[in-house]
This record gives structure tokens, C-alpha cells and sequence, in this order.
């Protein structure tokens, strides 16, 4: 398989599984935001995903910096928060080709970033 194929599909199923936990996620910070002194908790679960984040960037690039790695893992949730956002918000928002066109920048992004 092509070293660009690799990074693509590397892409892909990052994306997937942010997007997945990212539908989880809304739910637990809603849960977790609904009382304010849970805001520790919240902050750790963020803190353990982008960590989960940083390692699968950096076991799937391991020439890639921890610090670079740490700054993707934040990007990519910010991106992947506002498309969880899009996928529940008004039908405006909600547009397929919306989404579509975060995820194929988002995925541009890593596919740039984890090039050799």
C-alpha cells in the first residue's frame, strides 16, 4: 500500500473514532456541564482523550513530536466538535456537504501533517 493511501485510511479512522466519541462526548460534557462542580471531571475526560489522540498520531507517525502531536489532538477535537455540532443542529447547519467538507479538510490536514 502507498505511504499516501496509509495516511489517508490513518485519516479515516481517526476521523471515525472521533467522530464516535465525539457523539458520546456531547452527551457526557452536557451531563458533566449540568452541574459545576463536575467541571474537574470534564476537564479530565478532554485531557485523557487528547492524550489517547497524541498517542495514535505519534504510534502511527513516530517521527512526529509529542508537542506537534499534543497541538493535532487539540485541532482535531476542536474540528470534530463542530462537526458533532453540525450533525445536530438546524437543518441550515446540518447539511450533508457541510460535514462532508470539514471531514475532507480535516483529513487534508493529517494527511499533510503525517506525510513524511
Amino acid at each position: 500500500m502507498p505511504a499516501n493511501a496509509s495516511r489517508k485510511r490513518a485519516a479515516d479512522v481517526l476521523l471515525d473514532f472521533l467522530i464516535g466519541f465525539q457523539d458520546d462526548a456531547l452527551v457526557v460534557n452536557a451531563l458533566l456541564d449540568a452541574r459545576s462542580d463536575l467541571s474537574a471531571r470534564r476537564d479530565a475526560f478532554r485531557q485523557t482523550t487528547l492524550r489517547y489522540v497524541q498517542t495514535i498520531l505519534c504510534t502511527h507517525t513516530p517521527r512526529l513530536p509529542e508537542t506537534t502531536a499534543w497541538s493535532m489532538s487539540q485541532t482535531l477535537l476542536h474540528n470534530m466538535k463542530r462537526m458533532a455540532t453540525l450533525s445536530v443542529s438546524t437543518a441550515e447547519e446540518a447539511d450533508p456537504e457541510l460535514q462532508a467538507e470539514l471531514r475532507d479538510m480535516t483529513r487534508a490536514y493529517l494527511e499533510r501533517k503525517l506525510a513524511p
